[in-house]
C-alpha cells in the first residue's frame, strides 16, 4: 500500500483502497455538509443544490395535473387491445389442440396450432381494441 495515512486495508479491498486512507468524505470533496454525505469525494458541488423543489414536468400556465381525454383513451385501447390478444392466443391454442387431436406430432401439426393462435390472437385483439 502506499504510505502516509491510514493503512489498515487488507486483502483485495487495501490493495485497491477501499480501506486505505483516513480521510472523511467532506475533507476530499472540500464542501462543508450538515447532515447529508456527498456523491463522490471528487464531485465539489453542495448537495443541497440537488433538493428539487419543482415539479418534474412542464406544463402550460392554468393546467391541470391529470390526465387528459387521448391519453386516458390510448391507455384504455391499448389495454384491450393486449388483453384480447392474450385471451385470443390461449383460445387458438385451445382451438388448435382440439382440430387437431387426430394428428401425430410433426411439424404440419405446429404450423396449424401457430396459424390458430396467431389468427384468433389478432381477430380478438382486434375486435377488443376497436369496442
Amino acid at each position: 500500500m502506499e504510505g502516509g495515512g491510514n493503512s489498515k486495508g487488507t486483502g483485495l479491498g487495501g490493495l485497491f483502497g477501499a480501506g486505505g486512507l483516513g480521510y472523511s468524505h467532506a475533507d476530499l470533496a472540500g464542501v462543508p455538509l450538515t447532515g447529508m454525505s456527498p456523491l463522490s469525494p471528487y464531485l465539489n458541488l453542495d448537495p443541497k443544490y440537488l433538493v428539487q423543489d419543482t415539479d418534474e414536468f412542464i406544463l402550460p400556465t392554468g393546467a391541470n395535473k391529470t390526465r387528459g381525454r387521448f391519453e386516458l383513451a390510448f391507455f384504455t385501447i391499448g389495454g384491450c387491445c393486449m388483453t384480447g390478444a392474450a385471451f385470443g392466443a390461449l383460445n387458438g391454442l385451445r382451438l388448435g389442440l382440439k382440430e387437431t387431436q387426430n394428428m401425430a406430432w410433426s411439424k404440419p401439426r405446429n404450423v396449424q396450432i401457430l396459424n390458430m393462435v396467431t389468427r384468433q390472437g389478432a381477430l380478438w385483439a382486434n375486435t377488443l381494441g376497436s369496442l
